[in-house]
């Protein structure tokens, strides 16, 4: 009997030293966090909102992290290729992702049978926000938004508008205008803003629904000129926005937040987090950012999920009351 109370005492023993051991080492793990290399995925081909941000603070996060950040392009299938490659990453800090608010929030509302949900990822922190625009070639025989329109309803389908992706938020500007305008013009997806910026300067489409940050250089070059937007525009304050234009219900905005695989350990997204915000407050990236036509605005953690749960209730209804849902 004795000997079974010491067998018992001494299991129990071990379990609790066992239980301590694995508290420590977690806990050394998280304070030890990053160790290497952090592999940020950026989930289209370079150039676009999501690419110009996170080259403009990856720097900065690095210096702010202890690690080097290493930028990957993975484009295709309107940014979910990328998106379903980081939820298969393991959860431990070193996979996390930049993306536009389309790919939690439209393409769940707007592609059935998608590979990954918006409760797949955990949510880091959004850095800023920007509105999409639509933009013209510089010699483009367009020279105000009201001749578009007038032209796209005694031409029904002959003008062609580039958008980085099927479901991505240019795609939606770009229905939402359909629908307001009662106006029909052929979609053309690439995989991502450079190819759309290409197309558009070489006349392969004749309108290009983006977001500001990747045509600034070309707009202040006058290579594209843009005569609509979502919001106003510091940077150009007499492009008219869609209310004023008649078309309040086609405005949209975009943003760029960061998540990493569900499960992501607290003490981890707190690093990542703290990072993401010390990097977006250092002056010259505040400058690089503002000056390419976004607005900084940082939401963390829980704040930010809850953005983005609200998001996605508010366009799924939209999606389903436009009725355009794609397959």
């Amino acid at each position: 009997m004795k000997k079974e109370k010491i067998s018992k005492v001494v299991l129990l023993s071990a379990l609790i030293l066992a239980l301590t051991l694995f508290s420590q080492l977690a806990n050394s793990a998280e304070k030890g966090y990053p160790s290497r290399e952090i592999e940020l995925v950026v989930p289209f081909a370079a150039g676009g909102m999501v690419d110009v941000a996170s080259r403009a603070i990856s720097d900065e996060l690095s210096k702010a992290l202890g690690a080097p950040i290493v930028i990957v392009n993975k484009g295709g299938a309107g940014g979910t290729i990328g998106a379903q490659y980081v939820t298969q990453a393991k959860p431990d800090g070193y996979t996390i992702m930049g993306g536009p608010h389309s790919l939690f929030v439209l393409v769940p509302s707007m592609m059935k049978n998608l590979p990954y949900k918006a409760t797949d990822f955990t949510p880091i922190a959004r850095i800023v926000t920007s509105p999409f625009v639509f933009c013209f070639r510089k010699d483009s025989p367009f020279k105000t938004f009201a001749e578009v329109i007038a032209y796209a309803k005694k031409n029904p389908g002959k003008l062609s508008c580039g958008t980085s992706g099927v479901a991505t938020g240019s795609h939606f500007m770009l229905e939402m205008l359909k629908l307001a305008a009662g106006i029909e013009i052929q979609h053309v997806p690439f995989k991502g803003g450079s190819e759309v910026i290409a197309a558009t300067i070489g006349g392969h489409v004749d309108i290009n629904s983006t977001t500001v940050n990747p045509i600034y250089p070309m707009v202040k070059s006058g290579d594209l000129r843009i005569l609509a937007t979502a919001d106003r525009l510091t940077e150009f304050p007499k492009v008219p926005t869609m209310a004023e234009l008649g078309y309040p219900d086609a405005a949209l905005g975009s943003w760029v937040g960061y998540v990493g695989p569900k499960g992501l350990d607290k003490a981890v997204v707190d690093k990542l987090a703290s990072a993401l915000e010390k990097a977006i407050k250092v002056p010259k990236i505040v400058k690089n950012l503002v000056d390419t036509g976004n607005q900084v605005q940082y939401v963390a953690k829980e704040a930010f999920g809850q953005d983005i749960e609200k998001d996605l209730k508010k366009m799924a209804a939209i999606v389903k009351k436009a009725n355009i849902a794609v397959k």
